[in-house]
Order: C-alpha cells, then structure tokens, then sequence
C-alpha cells in the first residue's frame, strides 16, 4: 500500500469517527431536550400522628390508603352547597375487642348503614392488645374509604386515638391536643372533606370521663374551633349525657339530645353528633350489634340552602 492511499484510508477513517461521534452528541442532546421532570403535587409534610397539627398533602389513586389525599390546590371546589344527601355516624369501636379484632365486622356495619363518613372513638394502632393490626389502614381497606387516624396516646407498644373514615376525598388534617387536667390525654380531629367540589370541615372526638370541670375546658375548646367554620359536623363520644355541657357550641343543635342509648349497659346517651345549624336531619338512629359496647349513632342530613 503506497503513502498516497494511507493518508486517503486515514482521512475516511477519520471522518468516520467524527461523523459517529457527531450523531451520538445529537441523540443524546435529542434525548436531554424530551425528558420532563416528574409531577408532583408539592411538597409533603411528613405525617407524625401525636402532633397537634398533621398537614398531608399528598394526592390520593385510591381509597383505602391513608395516603388518599387530594390537595386543596389540586381539587376544585364551590362555594354553593349541592344537593347532596349525607349519612354520618359516630362510632366507639372499644378498640375491636368485642369482635376479637376481626375489623370486617365493624366495616360491615359502617357499609351496612350506608355511611358517607364515620367518626370512630378508642382505636387502636399496632398496640400488643390488638395483635398489632394497623385498625385504620384494615377498616379502610375493608369499606374502600378515605381514611386518618389521631393519636391521643401511646400504649401498648401502639398508639390510641380516634380515627375518621370518608367515602368523599380527604384534602386536610389536622390533630388538636385538648386540655386534660393529668389524665388521659384528648384530641380533637379535623378533617376538611371535599363533597362534590364543597368543603365540609368534619370534627371527631372523645372527651374525659373523670371530671366535669375538665371536660368543660374541653368543650370551650372545642367550642372556639368549631366557630371559625361556616359548615361543620361533630362527632364523638361525649361522656356525659347531659345536653347543657353542648350550649357552649354556638349555632349548632344535637342529632341525639336523650333520644337514643348508645351506651348500652348505662342505658345513657353519652355518644352524640352535632351539626351546625344550616344542616337538616332528615332521618337517625342507632345500630346495635353487640360488635362494641357502644352503639353506632347514625344521621342522615342535608344542607339548607
């Protein structure tokens, strides 16, 4: 092979390269220029159950999950009322032990009543008396509900609160520490809750037994939450039965003032649900079956226009 056709080979093997190397540099700025940062819906507060505030943000696929959130930003909502039909109940589910923590029966009592959202009282979170069985995540499951959990203590090597369960998406949470004199430590939790573009601010609790004085403090406190919002609806277990301990809450009524037993075995009224007063209620009651030695009160309401 002579010089001349070295220098020829060398020169188109040259231009070979480059010419490669130039189509790699293309597909690969080609390739930076397409790709897109992932969605997201923002950032998230990580969720610690036994603070005063718990503010999730993520969006939620699919009930049943308690990462089923839907952001404020993300939802749209409206300013009318619509006419919607609401079935809500308050339920002390004494923590699954009269079922022996078998929580479909307590979600089948939830589907039984058709319920669009519940107010559960004494659940439990991986505690040793419940098996450590995650109590919110099974009855979310179980309904295919929205679902958050407020601790009021730990125990057990678990926690125990309340808990609220919603057909409708969840956009925000939040856990208020109340007032409790030494004794067992009590929540108040909020929910805002997207019912066809409308917010509710949906409120559950379960205040102190031992002292009236306390569970006074506690009713001002709650009374004072409850007044910063146009439509809202309380439930709990109230322990007491006397209805005076409610006139603190303003512009609202009671859906059982000394109708219906809930407490079975002392025959008292100590479960309740309070509404504010643009609500109708157009049917309640309760629902015995022995799954608690609570009964579940029951509601089915519709806002006035």
């Amino acid at each position: 092979m002579t010089l001349k056709s070295i220098r020829i080979l060398f020169r188109a093997l040259t231009f070979i390269i480059l010419a490669a190397a130039l189509g790699f540099c293309t597909l690969l700025l080609a390739s930076c220029g397409t790709s897109k940062p992932p969605l997201t819906d923002g950032n998230r507060t990580g969720e610690t159950s036994g603070t005063d505030t718990d503010t999730d943000t993520d969006t939620g696929e699919a009930p049943g999950t308690d990462e089923s959130l839907i952001t404020a930003k993300d939802s749209e909502t409206c300013e009318t009322p619509p006419d919607t039909i609401l079935r809500v109940g308050s339920y002390n589910i004494k923590n699954g032990s009269q079922v022996n923590h078998n929580f479909k029966l307590i979600a089948d009592d939830i589907i039984e009543m058709n319920l669009d959202i519940v107010g559960l009282q004494e659940v439990d979170q991986l505690t040793n008396r419940n098996g450590r069985i995650d109590t919110m995540k099974n009855l979310g499951q179980f309904t295919g509900y929205y679902y958050k959990f407020a601790k009021a203590i730990s125990y057990q090597g678990g926690e125990y609160g309340v808990g609220i369960l919603s057909r409708y998406p969840i956009e925000s949470f939040e856990i208020i520490r109340l007032y409790s004199g030494g004794k067992e430590q009590r929540v108040l939790s909020h929910a805002v809750i997207n019912i066809n573009g409308f917010q509710v601010d949906f409120f559950n609790t379960h205040l102190s037994y031992e002292s009236r004085d306390i569970r006074d403090e506690q009713f001002k406190a709650v009374a004072r939450k409850l007044a910063d919002y146009q439509y809202f609806i309380l439930t709990g277990d109230f322990n007491t039965s006397d209805t005076a301990e409610f006139t603190v809450i303003a512009k609202s009524f009671l859906v059982n003032p000394k109708k219906y037993v809930t407490f079975p075995g002392g025959k008292s009224h100590i479960d309740n649900i309070v509404l504010s007063e643009n609500w109708a209620v157009i049917d309640s009651g309760t629902l015995e079956k022995g799954h608690s030695d609570h009964s579940m009160l029951w509601a089915e309401i519709k806002l006035q226009k």
